[in-house]
């Protein structure tokens, strides 16, 4: 009897250690490919005013605060206000299929400085023509991309 439950406790302390490597294998796969878990295209079939108040949000769960979506018309190309350490933040949010152009980016950097904002930022769920990062580069307008909303959506969690 003895032996056996030796032999019994062996198979038990193996099985565990298989399993312990399992999971251990497991919560690598999902530390490499926890980006691509994180689904962005919830956002791809929002309309636009749902997508301003998903940004909020998202927003808030990323360290800012006073965060505003604005009336929507006579808005001046800014969807959200928002403030950071103390940096006031006019952003526009654009759900969009097809890339951004110059005009977004107009639009923002006209509405940053009728809000009084510190920063400009176009955020999207897309990306950016050649034109718009040249002209924001010139502006000092931030361009959040798709990848850019996914990484707030990573930090969020």
């Amino acid at each position: 009897n003895a032996i056996k439950l030796q032999e019994l406790n062996k198979e038990r302390q193996q099985q565990k250690q298989r399993i312990e490597e399992e999971l251990e294998l497991l919560q690598k796969e999902i530390d490499d490919n926890y980006e691509e878990l994180i689904d962005i295209s919830i956002v791809d079939g929002m309309e636009g005013h749902q997508f301003e108040y998903y940004c909020a949000e998202l927003l808030k769960k990323n360290g800012f605060y006073d965060v505003n979506v604005t009336q929507g018309s006579g808005d001046q190309g800014v969807d959200v206000l928002a403030v950071k350490d103390g940096i006031r933040y006019a952003i526009q949010c654009k759900n969009y299929s097809t890339h951004l152009g110059n005009t977004p980016v107009q639009e923002v950097h006209a509405g940053k400085a009728f809000y009084n904002c510190h920063v400009g930022v176009v955020m999207t769920n897309s990306k950016f023509t050649p034109g718009a990062v040249a002209l924001a580069q010139a502006t000092g307008v931030l361009l959040w991309d798709r990848d850019a909303v996914q990484q707030l959506m990573i930090a969020e969690q």
